[in-house]
């Protein structure tokens, strides 16, 4: 999985609590993380949502 980006402290429709979005080179989410949990892959950008909505788009 190569990763470049994470969006953290988000809000999404229809999750509860604070996510992290993991974003790969392509500009497609991979995963979508609780904020709680351990965030495992490293990537080359982090975006701190700070916590605000953020609006899954296709």
């Amino acid at each position: 999985m190569n990763l470049t980006t994470k969006i953290i402290n988000a809000k999404i429709p229809g999750y509860q609590n604070l996510q992290q979005i993991l974003i790969n080179s392509t500009g497609k989410i991979e995963q979508i993380i609780p904020q709680t949990e351990e965030l495992l892959p490293t990537t080359s950008t982090t975006i701190d949502a700070e916590p605000d909505w953020v609006s899954l788009g296709c």
